[in-house]
């Protein structure tokens, strides 16, 4: 199982921290299904396939917010997180292997 922090605030995802750790099954999604970005971690050994799939659309008309991605292969860093322009939380997120 991945060790996944989420960090929310009055109901939304502010932050999704993937602590170094190793999938239970071949594919592990951390974000939720209808973030616009998703986020899985893979467990595949050399000649596995994935069959051609097809990702649901997003609408044009939707308003996404910005999101980041932090990779940390080494050392660490503080992260700051703000929800409606006001600081509310710092994460340290630290590189590590899997």
């Amino acid at each position: 199982m991945l060790n996944v922090e989420k960090i929310e605030k009055e109901g939304n995802i502010l932050a999704i921290v993937l602590k170094p750790s190793v999938p239970e099954s071949v594919v592990e999604f951390v974000t939720p299904a209808g973030f616009s970005l998703q986020l899985g971690v893979h467990e595949r050994k050399k000649g596995d396939y994935v069959k051609a799939h097809e990702h649901v659309p997003l609408n044009s008309n939707t308003k996404s917010p910005v999101q980041d991605i932090i990779m940390m292969k080494k050392g660490r860093i503080s992260v700051g997180l703000y929800f409606n322009n006001e600081f509310y939380k710092e994460v340290i997120v630290s590189g590590g292997k899997l």
